[in-house]
């Protein structure tokens, strides 16, 4: 039996927050998981964002197999408008994962004609030729995020994408452990894994005490309050939303993004809402004082 000829290439996303962009060639296929944007550093004045150089992928773009999104935030789908400007291939993700990447794809001239989409969940598997691709649940701030097997036969590539553990976390973000211990039996190649705060050694609230203390502030608070957060941070979104039921409150939206995100996360049943009345538009502020 012949052996694949592997290559693992990082085009962002390593040593910074942001830009994820990574490429595995498994003999003349190319795997591009993740393609994602990053906000400017203070000295970067006047700029809006920065991508990964994709010039690598423009060379090659006839042996991209795919595009493999492991969730919605703008660090994992953020410039897939830049490359599918110069090479329209397919693009994988679970529900909300793909429609995030539209929203960012409409608002994009040269490419909001693009729907090369697919649908995919932790039991999907996709061959491509003698390669299979495959998924699994993980942990994070937004929901259906998921981590990519590339199983070859030399073993397989693991990348985890953002993720954390979190024993507390909702079945939306549970991570699938069984699925994980069933990856390392089969074999692991290489591991692909988000480091972030890796080596801090502060315990981390878990998404149940944040949610108790969201609840907690705003109960003893008898004016507005003013919440900010990343728009496709949905953990803490719905977090807002259920202490807002619980204390008797409305909440209004402000933001391109945040009623953009929300909006479409409440069409797919991603965030839930208590009574539909919680969400209210500017105007309306005035009745609930």
């Amino acid at each position: 039996m012949s052996k694949s000829n592997i290559k693992l290439i990082a085009l962002g996303g390593v040593r910074e927050n942001g830009k994820n962009l990574y490429v595995a060639e498994v003999d003349d296929s190319i795997f591009v998981l993740d393609v994602g944007l990053k906000y400017p550093e203070n000295e970067q004045l006047g700029v809006d964002y920065v991508v990964p150089n994709m010039d690598y992928l423009f060379e090659n773009k006839k042996r991209i197999a795919g595009v493999f999104l492991t969730h919605g935030h703008a660090d994992a789908i953020g410039a897939l408008p830049n490359l599918l400007a110069d090479a329209k291939v397919p693009v994988f993700g679970s529900e909300l994962t793909i429609e995030l990447a539209k929203l960012f794809v409409k608002n994009n001239d040269a490419v909001k004609k693009f729907n090369d989409f697919h649908v995919i969940d932790e039991n999907t598997e996709i061959e491509f030729g003698k390669t299979v691709v495959s998924f699994f649940r993980t942990t994070h701030s937004i929901p259906e995020s998921l981590g990519v097997v590339i199983k070859t036969r030399k073993g397989s590539i693991v990348y985890t994408g953002d993720f954390k553990f979190d024993q507390s976390a909702s079945p939306s973000y549970a991570t699938d452990f069984g699925r994980l211990a069933e990856i390392g039996r089969e074999g692991v190649l290489a591991l692909l894994s988000d480091s972030a705060n890796a080596d801090s050694t502060v315990q981390v609230a878990s998404e149940s005490e944040v949610g108790k203390e969201i609840e907690d502030t705003i109960a003893d608070w008898d004016g507005r309050v003013i919440v900010a957060a990343v728009a496709s941070n949905l953990s803490r979104i719905q977090q807002v939303f259920d202490a807002a039921a619980e204390t008797g409150r409305r909440v209004v939206l402000t933001g391109f993004d945040v009623e953009n995100i929300v909006r479409t996360a409440i069409r797919l049943k991603k965030l839930s809402l208590v009574d539909e009345r919680l969400l209210i538009k500017p105007k309306e502020m005035s009745k609930f004082e």
